[in-house]
């Protein structure tokens, strides 16, 4: 499927049609009512973390009252030099991502926990590397690199 056909269901999932729920204005999406009412829920689909795409379609649901959707507006205006997508949010899901992702990304925060909370636990830093690292840490680092190199 084109980039594009799948933007447009995204945002038929999340704002309808355009036209019946909302409309474009200078390229800001805005809502019609009563329709857009009906897609109060549409945020729940948001199947993306790509801030380029989330934020635009956002602010049909800041710009449903006139003085939240210009200080949204603003808000966006100003911080939008500062933004940035994490690379790895562009990655695909890769296999060492799903064998070991999940029990890795709870053996970091467990570890991260007990270091804010104790100073003592900062003297285990080491050998939690090299947990997360022999608990398929090693494996999906490297496989991370590859994808990066092969797609600067």
């Amino acid at each position: 499927m084109q980039t594009r056909s799948l933007i447009l269901i995204i945002i038929q999932l999340i704002l309808g049609e355009e036209g019946k729920s909302y409309e474009i204005k200078d390229g800001k999406y805005y809502p019609l009512f009563p329709e857009f009412d009906k897609f109060n829920k549409g945020r729940w689909f948001y199947p993306v973390n790509e801030s380029s795409l989330y934020t635009p379609l956002f602010g049909a649901r800041a710009r449903k009252e006139e003085m939240m959707g210009k200080m949204y507006d603003d808000i966006n205006e100003k911080g939008l030099q500062h933004s940035y997508t994490p690379v790895m949010k562009r990655a695909p899901l890769l296999s060492s991502e799903e064998n070991f992702g999940q029990q890795l990304q709870v053996l970091a925060k467990d570890n991260l926990i007990k270091m804010v909370i104790d100073k003592k636990e900062l003297e285990n830093y080491d050998s939690f590397v090299n947990q997360w690292k022999s608990q398929g840490g090693e494996e999906l680092g490297k496989e991370l690199n590859q994808w990066y190199e092969e797609n600067k």
